[in-house]
């Protein structure tokens, strides 16, 4: 286990030493795992799905799944489905829908009820963030003289 001796990242980490650690054939899948969890904790969720893809370590990736549809982030979950190829089921959507919505991350939650084929959920929100013809602005009096 040679490369559990050196340090898991370097100190400038930028995008040619992502490249070079996650397409390396000399790197262990621990070594990936513990990259993985580094990431995760410095808030770094997609890069942390490459490395955890790269180990095939399908339990985090379901963590990190897990943690998008909490945090209500589509483009997380999307992203982790996309690279894993791990199918994300109407349920888990839906769940993220709620929760991007408690959160006011309202395109989110559109974008999450439209993958669950949720159009109840879908319509709702919609109609709530359209303003009715009763809250629409109205113009102002010289707006409507033309001035």
């Amino acid at each position: 286990m040679k490369d559990s001796k050196k340090k898991l990242l370097p100190e400038h980490y930028d995008l040619a030493e992502k490249q070079r650690l996650l397409y390396s054939k000399d790197i262990s899948a621990e070594r990936r795992v513990k990259i993985a969890e580094l990431l995760i904790q410095q808030g770094k969720y997609c890069e942390a799905v490459e490395f955890l893809e790269q180990a095939k370590d399908e339990r985090k990736i379901r963590e990190v799944m897990e943690k998008a549809v909490d945090e209500g982030d589509y483009f997380l979950l999307a992203y982790a489905e996309k690279i894993s190829g791990l199918k994300v089921e109407a349920e888990q959507w839906n769940r993220l829908g709620i929760a991007a919505e408690k959160l006011g991350k309202y395109s989110y939650a559109l974008k999450a009820y439209q993958a669950a084929n949720n159009t109840g959920n879908y319509n709702k929100l919609k109609e709530k963030l359209s303003p009715s013809e009763e809250e629409a602005p109205q113009p102002s009096p010289s707006e409507k003289k033309g001035a």
